[in-house]
């Protein structure tokens, strides 16, 4: 078992383990085992990702759209990812004035909005957990059996 896979098999077993990336891409292959071994028995998730309306601190605009940018090519090979392991993906996008990115999976047929309230506190908790870690990282994390990840 690689060392990829023993972190997932943390993850898979506590909701309290993160898993840290130096760049977004990085966090792409361990962030679709986590959506698969969560969604198991499901053979359809909805992605929802916040995209990023302020930039960082310390950083310009070009660096929000350098941000922006790596996070639609992250959504389209998460999807392509996902879907040649046999998953049916697709993805929600919505603008927001955060300087993260946060990705949240869900059943397709799960409404977001019915918890609506939870997610957001979960959001907030997850964006500080992210803040534990270097800035410019990429954390995957799982809370409430769901799989989270949080870019910088």
């Amino acid at each position: 078992m690689s060392v990829t896979e023993q972190s997932i098999e943390k993850l898979k077993l506590t909701s309290k383990e993160e898993l840290c990336y130096s760049r977004l891409n990085d966090a792409l292959e361990p962030y679709a085992r986590a959506v698969t071994s969560c969604w198991s028995s499901c053979s359809c998730v909805r992605l929802y990702c916040t995209v990023p309306t302020c930039p960082p601190r310390n950083a310009d605009l070009q660096d929000l759209k350098d941000l922006q940018s790596r996070c639609f090519g992250f959504m389209h090979a998460l999807v392509k990812l996902l879907r040649t392991s046999g998953v049916y993906a697709s993805y929600h996008l919505t603008f927001a004035p955060t300087s993260q990115v946060v990705v949240r999976a869900l059943e397709a047929q799960q409404n977001p909005d019915a918890e609506k309230r939870q997610w957001q506190e979960d959001e907030a908790v997850a964006i500080e957990r992210a803040k534990a870690h270097d800035p410019h990282t990429a954390t995957v994390l799982v809370l409430h059996d769901t799989p989270v990840l949080v870019a910088n």
